[in-house]
């Protein structure tokens, strides 16, 4: 609280902050949706949010993603970046801490190159 009121923000913030950073992690093909494992749920779409839960304290948050990665990548070291970028970019906009942030790897896709 301020001496205007209270701020709060919404898990839905967090959330859209991660589908926009993910789209810019190289390797990272799209969320992926545990509850249909052969469906991946392109990262421009509304109900990719449902692969992302966040909870929300007063000064902090916990965030569970779960992706589609490229084939042939690094799995581990895509996380890692995962990791990092969402951090970074959730406490630079939101100004909450993540205090962690679960990744797990649903799914791996073939990309063709064109």
């Amino acid at each position: 609280m301020n001496e205007f009121g209270n701020i709060v923000i919404s898990p839905n913030v967090i959330k859209d902050i991660v589908v926009e950073v993910l789209k810019n992690v190289e390797n990272v093909v799209g969320v992926s949706d545990p509850e249909i494992k052969t469906k991946i749920t392109n990262l421009f779409k509304q109900d990719s949010k449902k692969s992302l839960e966040v909870e929300m304290g007063e000064t902090e948050c916990v965030i569970d993603v779960s992706i589609c990665v490229v084939y042939g990548s690094k799995i581990k070291e895509v996380a890692q970046n995962v990791q990092k970028a969402i951090k970074e970019k959730v406490e630079e906009l939101a100004g909450v801490d993540v205090r962690e942030i679960n990744v797990v790897i649903e799914k791996v896709e073939k990309v063709d190159e064109e």
